[in-house]
């Protein structure tokens, strides 16, 4: 079994330093990509459990992110203490936010927003657009205020009208 000072020794001989400082883990990985490591006959994310070695306990409610952004990584240097939310903040800073198409939570692509919106511009009300394409109304029109599919308008046209500058 292991002890704790055996189980610490353990972990350093399961990653390698990488040029970019990132430790990153040769262990096992969870489905989500993040590295693992069996502490006390559970599994554990490994950088976690580096957190805890390292530097300390994790307060409940924190989750220990990366800095560096590398799901394998454990070197303590690149990990912070942060909320849900601030995790959220940091990636979104980042610009790793999924939008448009490349969200699966997506319903529609965003050259269906750029059909819907110009179809609405030439008469075709939101209601009849909301049926046709089987989504709420009113995400309809936070897309058209800006408050939903940020940058979807941006997106559409470099995808498919790379030669346009864009809109003002």
């Amino acid at each position: 079994m292991c002890t704790p000072m055996n189980t610490k020794e353990t972990f350093h001989t399961r990653f390698t330093v990488k040029e970019s400082g990132c430790w990153e883990w040769n262990g096992r990985t969870a489905k989500n990509g993040y590295a693992s490591f069996s502490f006390n006959k559970k599994i554990e994310y490994a950088h976690r459990m580096s957190y805890r070695f390292h530097i300390g306990d994790i307060p409940d409610g924190l989750l220990v992110c990366h800095s560096c952004d590398n799901r394998k990584c454990v070197n303590p240097s690149h990990l912070f203490l942060g909320t849900h939310k601030d995790n959220l903040l940091d990636m979104k800073s980042k610009g790793r936010s999924l939008r448009g198409d490349s969200s699966h939570k997506s319903k529609l692509t965003d050259m269906q927003i750029f059909e819907i919106m110009e179809a609405n511009e030439f008469g075709v009300s939101m209601k009849q657009l909301s049926l046709l394409y089987d989504v709420d109304m009113n995400y309809l029109y936070q897309v058209k205020r800006g408050e939903k599919r940020e940058g979807w308008r941006k997106r559409c046209l470099k995808k498919f009208m790379p030669e346009s500058k864009g809109l003002s």
